[in-house]
């Protein structure tokens, strides 16, 4: 796919996130005044996209550089919510992808600013949010995030990918990788303690909570 699109565009259009990040693209394109962004992966590199947009937006002439999705990752809820679909099965032709993101119109998506005050913040128990370099209790909710079991899965995931990202090419692979290590927590048993180390509060009013392994609090529907 990826020297498929060199072909159809300049390939100054078209940067792989593996060799050197987003930021090389946004310097070419930041005297462009209207220009459109298509993400190819799933919801972590849909949320590390964005926010990596929002460091750099004051220098950048377009503010708000629409963003499609291609996706190719493991969870493609960002994708399925704006009707981009819930994985690429290979079918439709690079052509036709970029005319639909060139005729597609664009909707505004609700992104909320989670603060943590912990002083054991860290992003490993956390899903699909970016933290800020100059403040990592401070992260834009893109999806959703959780803390619990969950949380644990996605952060072990990404470790293994980061130390060996050759063995990680494959969609179904990757799927198989995370079904099996969330069957293993599952039988393993997450924490029997986690209801009571978590609390819940709502307007002011705390939540009676029943037996849970983690929490996960939305922001699209799924």
């Amino acid at each position: 796919m990826f020297t498929a699109f060199q072909r159809l565009l300049n390939p100054y259009q078209v940067y792989s996130l593996l060799e050197g990040g987003l930021l090389s693209g946004v310097y070419a394109f930041r005297s462009i005044s209207d220009f459109r962004v298509l993400i190819c992966g799933g919801d972590g590199t849909v949320g590390w996209v964005l926010s990596c947009l929002d460091d750099v937006v004051q220098e950048m002439k377009c503010k708000l550089p629409a963003s499609a999705v291609l996706p190719l990752g493991i969870g493609n809820d960002h994708s399925r919510v704006l009707h981009w679909g819930g994985g690429y099965s290979g079918g439709e032709s690079p052509v036709s992808l970029l005319m639909a993101v060139d005729q597609a119109h664009e909707v505004f998506l609700d992104r909320w600013c989670v603060m943590f005050d912990s002083a054991d913040t860290n992003d490993s128990a956390l899903g699909s949010m970016g933290g800020r370099e100059d403040d990592p209790g401070i992260f834009t909710m893109n999806n959703y995030f959780g803390i619990g079991i969950g949380a644990e899965l996605c952060s072990d995931f990404h470790l293994q990918r980061e130390e060996e990202p050759d063995k990680f090419h494959s969609r179904l692979h990757n799927k198989g990788v995370y079904f099996r290590a969330g069957i293993k927590k599952m039988v393993k048993g997450y924490s029997r303690t986690f209801t009571q180390e978590v609390e819940i509060e709502i307007d002011g009013k705390k939540l009676d909570l029943p037996t849970l392994e983690g929490i996960v609090i939305l922001n699209i529907g799924r």
